[in-house]
């Protein structure tokens, strides 16, 4: 297991690091997708209006950080994972910009979608985000 003369000092072990996942991608400015967000797609920059992190344990806790950078000035939106449940609510500012971290529990490795919209879902101010499929981080 170790070289030869190898000093009784420099003979190191691996210990294993619990593996965590990681999936990102763009927010986008569309009214309505299904639980999936299967026709949810960031190929049109001008419709990428934010973005998504999420950060996943092997036990399965997630944590998803979320930034708008392209909202209605002072509003406050409901943020949901999608066809499950509202999970917090993202605030922007004057600029229109905001930004929110919210914890969920999920299976590892789950596809993860969210709707992003203020109370009343006004056409046109509704974001989607584009299927998070979380992988193992390097």
């Amino acid at each position: 297991m170790y070289p030869d003369g190898a000093p009784a000092g420099n003979k190191f072990q691996s210990t294993p690091i619990p593996l965590n996942y990681e999936g990102f991608g763009p927010l986008i400015r569309q009214d309505f997708s299904d639980c999936g967000n299967s026709n949810v797609s960031g190929a049109d920059p001008s419709r990428i209006g934010g973005n998504a992190i999420a950060l996943q344990t092997a036990a399965g806790a997630t944590t998803v950080n979320m930034s708008l950078l392209a909202g209605t000035p002072n509003t406050s939106y409901n943020v949901y994972w999608k066809c499950h449940n509202q999970i917090g609510t993202i605030r922007t500012g004057a600029d229109g910009t905001g930004s929110g971290s919210f914890s969920l529990q999920t299976t590892p490795g789950t596809v993860l979608t969210f709707d992003i919209y203020p109370t009343g879902a006004p056409a046109g101010n509704k974001f989607q985000s584009v299927r998070l499929l979380p992988a193992p981080a390097h």
